[in-house]
């Protein structure tokens, strides 16, 4: 979750795990009510980050970003080995808000999960000493569990699970805890 204050500006990004710099990810942004209040295409910096233009909202409220990333510059063909990604923005006057932010991708040939994980504090990631997330399928039982104590310079974890036994076009929860900090996030896969 990133937190702003009205009329303050945010460059979304989004980090594409494998570095991959030839993809044409969007991100369009509804408001609580499900209406479309912004769409742009994000540009590649680099190592796989993209970042949209400046968005803001002189309006309190909540607000999602959802990505896609397509193959094609017209954006006609999703490529799902990367899935969707959510994030929600709270335009606020409040104080301090925590998320987890969570992104996952499943290599399908090598039969392998690759969870990327991170806690935000008013929107920024923060240094922390240690991450649980556990895995459950669509019936909610307990696949497996990941645990981490060393999270990178930049206060991410990132984890990987060999044969985690994952089918297709199935939704399945994590529950992810850092620092003390719960959130539940969803991983969806695609056939």
């Amino acid at each position: 979750m990133i937190q702003l204050k009205p009329g303050e500006q945010i460059r979304l990004p989004l980090l594409l795990e494998d570095g991959n710099e030839d993809r044409y990810p969007q991100v369009t942004i509804y408001d609580n009510a499900g209406n479309q209040v912004a769409q742009f295409d994000l540009v590649h910096q680099a190592n796989g980050l993209y970042l949209s233009p400046a968005w803001s909202s002189a309006d309190v409220g909540i607000f999602e970003a959802v990505f896609i990333v397509y193959k094609d510059a017209n954006h006609t063909e999703v490529d799902t080995w990367y899935g969707r990604a959510l994030e929600t923005i709270v335009v606020s006057t409040a104080g301090l808000t925590y998320d987890i932010g969570f992104s996952s991708s499943y290599d399908e040939q090598q039969d392998r999960l690759y969870i990327t994980t991170w806690l935000e504090v008013n929107g920024l990631v923060q240094s922390t000493n240690s991450c649980n997330v556990k895995m459950y399928d669509p019936q909610g039982n307990l696949m497996f569990e990941l645990t981490s104590n060393t999270p990178d310079a930049y206060g991410i974890f990132r984890l990987e699970k060999g044969s985690p036994n994952l089918a297709a076009d199935r939704v399945y929860m994590a529950i992810i805890e850092i620092d003390g900090k719960k959130a539940v996030k969803a991983l969806a896969t695609f056939d």
